[in-house]
């Protein structure tokens, strides 16, 4: 019987950041269930960039006083980072296209 390890999917993925190398760790589903599926309703965008830094700090080792001084696009690309996406592929892209490096 051949074993399939498994190991070899968990990725931690190394990112710079104002030339600085930092570690993003992936995202397990039990931090995604906690997040609610991504499902939130925020009463307004400091509460959605503070859930946003607050699982970002969980998932990098990207100090808060870093993550708050980026543009939103940078938290957003983290983030994807952190469930496995690369953002520079646009989503939908169709294999080999452009858009998809």
């Amino acid at each position: 019987m051949k074993v399939i390890n498994l190991d070899r999917f968990r990725t931690t993925q190394t990112v710079s950041l104002e030339g600085v190398e930092y570690e993003v760790y992936g995202m397990t589903v039990r931090q995604f269930l906690e997040n609610g599926g991504e499902q939130h309703e925020f009463e307004n965008a400091q509460d959605q960039f503070n859930f946003f830094i607050d699982k970002l700090e969980k998932s990098t080792n990207i100090p808060r006083d870093v993550l708050v001084d980026q543009e939103p696009g940078v938290l957003a690309a983290l983030f994807k980072v952190c469930q496995g996406i690369d953002p520079e592929i646009e989503e939908g892209a169709p294999e080999g296209s452009p858009e998809k490096k």
